[in-house]
């Protein structure tokens, strides 16, 4: 029945798009190219004007007012995207002297170069800006965008992305200018931007090299990076950048590249390759380690894995329970995340990196919100650009945006099962799953040491860590979530588990002298608590719902006598 109502709504809406367009909800770029032929590589001056209304409301493509207009140059932009009818472009804004112009398109940093991504490949028009958001919320840099309507000489071109190119200054990827005068060993460390793809394409640059490693799984392919900031290196700086890529890559390979001096960390950030692999991992998309992957070095700092770029061929409902990293089946990639993740220290920081993600920006409910909010505001010019470019499919937009939150919940489910499990040699955590709100609980581990650090996380939010070998007789008065980190010669993580508490407790409590062991948990409840203790006459015990318990002065009783609260009658 739902869907028979939201194909008729999506018919009606598409019936209203299919007019001329005239106006949008959203920016309207309008390009002239006066004669001029678009194409790859060699851009070409055009007029460029912005329909924008900054305080809101309709933008009509009748309008006189321009947020910009003015000149740009403009050529297609992409690689194996080029085969699509629908292109990206390159842009290049412009002065009336063809001189480079930085100027705020809608409000954003200064900037002379943009692009405007079709997404041909993407209904939703939103994965790339849905990962970009996330990956600024990691606190690094990420191409800001704004969704656009295109006209091209009068024809409508459709819904596109405008987004920032990724390139060097104060307010995108912020490090040094390396000027070619900055050969000498103060200078010419950074700071350079690199891309790395799989094909040969960056060859055609008189600045990108192959590596020496072949790819993963091992194939005919091997890895190509292109240094595109400095655009011109000096022979010092690009034989610099090489040769400290290649270093790298030698150290990463080589039997010691867990040492922390001798290894991979003496060439790269870690923190940023933890968090790249990461979020890439969960997007799933197919270019994953392999193609438009971004680094950066700055001067006398190490390379960065940052930012993140074309990540729209991916987020797919029907796939969620892969890792790319180590897939054998998968396409080819850098043998770098593979070879990383063998280092149990790297291993543990992704899995605590997740964790705190999970715990702050990547959740399922945040990951909706923001996935409703721009959809919302791109619905009715994704119907009309469907009607340009697919007039004879059944895609329903806002069907397509139910898969994208679908893949959400499941990819996010399935990573919190396997994450600490992620290189397949993790510890085992065995034990009870359910437990009776009066019932004393206990796990075991298979960790080789007696040296075990338990972390928990309750229910209501609250968490904590203890020391033990195993856990035995715990008292569990809410569901509780359990992983043990064996303490071995790098420590290894198992896997999760959780006892969920089945019944509630009755508002009658014992106050006993039971010794919880190990006290892992402070008990908290919002119930009386009554006391069967046999005390002194002159102790006083004050009770308070839901609070502390405060034996007030003339308390009598054995320095070694331990209280805990334990709950009576539990079924």
């Amino acid at each position: 029945m739902f869907k028979l109502w939201l194909a008729s709504i999506y018919l009606l809406l598409s019936q209203i798009c299919l007019a001329q367009f005239t106006n949008s909800n959203l920016p309207i770029v309008v390009i002239e190219t006066n004669g001029a032929t678009i194409v790859d590589d060699d851009k070409v001056k055009v007029n460029f004007k912005i329909i924008y209304h900054q305080g809101g409301g309709t933008n009509f493509l009748s309008d006189s007012i321009f947020h910009y207009n003015g000149f740009a140059g403009i050529e297609y932009r992409g690689s194996s995207s080029l085969l699509y009818p629908k292109k990206s472009y390159s842009i290049a804004l412009k002065d009336s002297s063809n001189n480079d112009l930085d100027f705020p398109v809608f409000g954003l940093p200064k900037g002379t170069d943009w692009a405007l991504i079709a997404n041909y490949d993407d209904p939703t028009h939103i994965k790339n800006a849905y990962i970009y958001d996330l990956w600024a919320k990691t606190g690094k840099y990420s191409p800001r965008f704004k969704h656009v309507e295109v006209v091209i000489d009068g024809e409508y071109m459709g819904l596109f992305t405008f987004t920032e190119r990724i390139k060097r200054g104060s307010d995108r990827i912020n490090i040094k200018k390396l000027e070619a005068a900055d050969t000498t060993s103060s200078k010419i460390t950074g700071g350079y931007i690199i891309e790395a793809t799989r094909e040969p394409e960056p060859l055609s640059s008189n600045y990108a090299w192959q590596s020496n490693y072949a790819s993963s799984p091992p194939s005919e392919f091997r890895m190509y990076f292109d240094c595109i900031y400095p655009k011109q290196p000096v022979p010092q700086q690009f034989n610099y950048i090489q040769t400290y890529i290649r270093e790298f890559e030698d150290a990463l390979n080589s039997s010691n590249f867990r040492d922390s001096t001798l290894g991979f960390r003496k060439y790269v950030d870690e923190n940023s390759f933890v968090e790249n692999f990461v979020i890439q991992e969960y997007s799933l998309h197919l270019d994953v380690f392999a193609r438009s992957q971004y680094f950066y070095k700055d001067r006398n700092q190490k390379l960065v894995a940052s930012p993140l770029w074309d990540t729209s061929s991916g987020l797919f409902e029907n796939y969620t329970s892969d890792w790319r990293f180590n897939c054998q089946s998968c396409d080819p990639r850098f043998f770098w995340a593979e070879r990383m993740i063998q280092d149990c220290t790297f291993k543990n920081k992704v899995i605590d990196k997740y964790k705190t993600f999970r715990k702050t920006f990547l959740s399922i409910e945040k990951s909706l919100i923001f996935i409703d909010s721009l959809s919302s505001s791109i619905q009715e010019a994704a119907i009309r650009d469907r009607e340009k470019w697919f007039p004879s499919t059944n895609h329903i937009f806002l069907e397509e945006i139910q898969k994208l939150k679908n893949f959400v919940g499941k990819r996010i489910n399935w990573i919190d099962e396997n994450i600490h499990n992620i290189s397949g040699d993790g510890r085992i955590l065995a034990g009870q799953q359910t437990a009776q709100a009066n019932q004393l609980v206990g796990l075991i581990s298979t960790c080789s040491s007696n040296l075990v650090t338990w972390k928990f996380e309750n229910a209501d939010g609250t968490s904590g860590s203890f020391s033990s070998t195993s856990i035995s007789e715990v008292l569990t008065t809410q569901t509780v979530t359990y992983t043990a980190i064996c303490q071995e010669a790098c420590p290894q993580y198992t896997n999760t588990k959780t006892i969920i508490v089945e019944n509630n407790c009755p508002e009658s409590l014992n106050f006993s002298t039971h010794v919880v062991n190990p006290p892992i948990q402070n008990f908290k409840t919002a119930n009386n608590i009554t006391s069967n203790s046999i005390l002194n006459q002159a102790s006083k015990i004050s009770y308070l719902a839901g609070k502390s318990i405060e034996l007030l002065a003339g308390f009598e009783s054995s320095k070694n006598t331990v209280f805990t609260a334990k709950i009576r009658d539990c079924q």
